[in-house]
C-alpha cells in the first residue's frame, strides 16, 4: 500500500506518495518558508491524481527537523491530523537524513541554522545506498572546517546562502542544491518503522537541535529577574 511523505522543514518543501520503492507522486511547494497554505492542497492533488483516498494510505512519514521551526511544526501538525483521521502509523524522519547526493561518495548535508550556524550530517553513498556516519548536529559555521575538508559532495537546499560562507573549507567539493529526496526519506522511514520508532498517539519528538527564540528570550528574562534580586 502507498505511503504519504511530508517534508516542510526548509524552503524546499515537498510532499509525495511512494509505494514499493517507487515514487508515484511528487510536488514541490513554492519556494520559501510561508508555503503552509499549499501543503494540504498538494496532498489532495496527489491523492486525486492517483485515484486514492486517505484510507488507502498505509502510513505517513514526516520530516521532524532540524530547520525552520515554523515549517517543522506546519508539517508535523498536518501529518498528525491526517494519521489520526486515517488511523495509520506516523513516522518521524530527521530532515537531514532526507537529502542524498546525485552520485556515490562521501557527502555532507547542510541546512542553514541562521545566527551564524548550520545543521549538518555526514554520510557515504555507495551504489545508491546511504550510510550516515554522524548524528544530526548544529555548529557555528567557523567550526565546520574539520567536517567539510574531506567531503566530496555538499548537499543543501540553500547553496546560495551557505556556499559563499563555507566553500573555503572544501574547495574541491561539488555543491548540489537539491530538495529532499523522497525515496531516501521513504527508506529512512521504513528503517525507523522496522526499528519500532513510531509516533505513539500521534506524538512526534521534533528535532530542533537548539532552543527557539522564545525559549532564549524566556531564559534571558529569567536571568534579568534573577540579577535584580
Amino acid at each position: 500500500m502507498p505511503s504519504l511523505l511530508i517534508e516542510t522543514s526548509t524552503e524546499r518543501a515537498v510532499v509525495g506518495i511512494v509505494e514499493g520503492g517507487n515514487l508515484l507522486f511528487q510536488k514541490e511547494l513554492p519556494l520559501g518558508l510561508n508555503n503552509a497554505k499549499f501543503l494540504a492542497p498538494s496532498i489532495v492533488e496527489g491523492l486525486k491524481v492517483l485515484n486514492l483516498s486517505m484510507s488507502s494510505i498505509s502510513g505517513i512519514a514526516v520530516g521532524i527537523g532540524p530547520g525552520s521551526y515554523t515549517g517543522i511544526r506546519a508539517g508535523a501538525m498536518l501529518a498528525k491530523a491526517l494519521a489520526y483521521a486515517a488511523n495509520c502509523p506516523l513516522i518521524g524522519v530527521s530532515t537531514l537524513e532526507c537529502f542524498a547526493p546525485t552520485s556515490d561518495g562521501p557527502f555532507t548535508v547542510l541546512i542553514d541554522a541562521r545566527i551564524g550556524g548550520a545543521y549538518f550530517i555526514k554520510g557515504i553513498q555507495e551504489k545508491g545506498s546511504i550510510q550516515h556516519t554522524l548524528q544530526p548536529q548544529v555548529l557555528p559555521l567557523e567550526s565546520l572546517e574539520d567536517f567539510l575538508n574531506e567531503t566530496q559532495y555538499v548537499v543543501t537546499p540553500q547553496a546560495k546562502i551557505l556556499k559563499p560562507k563555507l566553500e573555503v573549507f572544501c574547495p574541491k567539493a561539488l555543491w548540489e542544491e537539491l530538495p529532499p529526496n523522497l525515496l531516501q526519506m521513504a527508506s529512512v522511514a521504513e528503517r525507523n518503522r522496522i526499528a519500532g520508532h513510531l509516533a505513539v498517539d500521534e506524538a512526534l519528538d521534533l528535532m530542533y537541535l537548539r532552543k527557539t527564540g522564545a525559549e532564549l528570550e524566556k531564559e534571558a528574562q529569567k536571568e534579568r529577574i534573577d540579577a535584580q534580586k
